[in-house]
């Protein structure tokens, strides 16, 4: 079975949230350096190149065939972070849970790896740090905002490496979908996308 890395694309970001222009993700054997390749489709027939080069934006469309190594590193070759037994996320069989709309939000990463929230105002709010988190797993949300105003601001638990407050989705019907991938308990930003 095939799978996607992130969704809807794989996207790197450094330390500061920034994307990884031209970076390059290395993939492997897990516990290994044997190289594994990478898809560009869910068919697995056409394999990425190894490493995988990003594009400005830090993005890659990446499928996965059973468990990996990543090792990312920048345009210069300077490592920025290694991964090991990395599954990707299946498409829309992921499980899925709703969490409730309030100023803090949970998450218990053991009830599913997509997660829907729906906004009903444009009060801020936090997500506080997931549960539960397993090395190699992502977490998406999906954020909706069914208010007739912009969403508030996001904060995101100390866990989430993204330094800044963060824009909710416009108003009236809009989504914005944000994945992140763990490792050693802390979350790194994979993609973000906002659907106008």
């Amino acid at each position: 079975m095939s799978t996607l890395l992130a969704y809807p694309k794989f996207k790197a970001t450094d330390s500061n949230g920034k994307p990884v222009s031209s970076g390059k993700l290395y993939s492997y054997e897990p516990g290994s350096s044997t190289a594994k390749s990478t898809y560009t489709t869910s068919a697995l027939s056409t394999a990425n190149a190894n490493p995988t080069i990003l594009n400005t934006s830090g993005e890659a469309t990446i499928w996965l065939s059973g468990k990996y190594k990543f090792v990312l590193k920048d345009a210069n070759d300077v490592e920025i972070w290694s991964l090991d037994n990395v599954e990707g996320m299946e498409q829309a069989t992921g499980v899925e849970q709703t969490l409730t709309y309030g100023a803090t939000i949970a998450t218990d990463v053991n009830d599913g790896n997509v997660c829907f929230i729906t906004v009903t105002n444009s009060t801020d709010f936090t997500i506080s740090n997931p549960t539960n988190t397993t090395n190699g797993r992502t977490l998406t949300y999906i954020i909706y905002n069914n208010s007739g105003g912009d969403a508030g601001d996001i904060t995101w638990g100390n866990n989430f490496i993204y330094n800044d407050k963060y824009k909710g989705p416009p108003a009236n019907g809009m989504y914005r979908v944000v994945t992140w991938i763990v490792r050693q308990a802390k979350l790194y930003l994979v993609s973000d996308e906002i659907d106008l």
